[in-house]
């Protein structure tokens, strides 16, 4: 967790790749509740089948044509554990949404994914927000095994 936040977190922010998002326990900023970090990543579809492509593409896009779909990535979600009483990874995906929200009423979009650990616990947690798993495993730079979740906003303006 600290180890992403002094390098590569910074990094990024630099080159405006990403924005990292840290959640404090108060205006002090003293305590280190969580974090998550926000990018605009290409989806890869080309090599799902029809029927889930469609539930994936714009209306009005031909599906058998489309090989990627822009999306929002939610990425590096972490949970300061020493406050796992107080404070839950709900939290974190709920701020995370939220901000993702504001930007879509700004400029659109309909995707958000995230790379998931496959552990279940973890997994049910995306699932309770409607994330739905897409795709095979895939084993990280680090060894993890890992889920590509995606959630499909629906296309309503508020």
């Amino acid at each position: 967790m600290t180890e992403f936040l002094k390098h590569d977190a910074i990094q990024k922010e630099l080159y405006h790749a990403t924005r990292t998002y840290l959640i404090f326990k108060d205006e002090i900023q003293e305590h280190l509740l969580g974090f998550f970090t926000l990018a605009i990543k290409d989806l890869d579809i080309s090599k799902l089948e029809i029927k889930e492509k469609k539930k994936l593409v714009f209306n009005g896009k031909s599906p058998s044509k489309v090989g990627v779909a822009p999306s929002y990535l939610i990425a590096h979600v972490a949970k300061n554990d020493y406050f796992s009483q107080e404070f839950s990874g709900e939290k974190i995906i709920e701020e995370a949404l939220l901000i993702v929200d504001d930007v879509r009423k700004s400029i659109g979009g309909k995707l958000i994914i995230l790379d998931s650990i496959c552990i279940p616990k973890v997994m049910d947690l995306y699932k309770q927000f409607g994330f739905r798993e897409i795709g095979e495993t895939f084993t990280s730079q680090i060894g993890q095994e890992l889920q590509l979740m995606v959630l499909s906003m629906p296309n309503s303006l508020d």
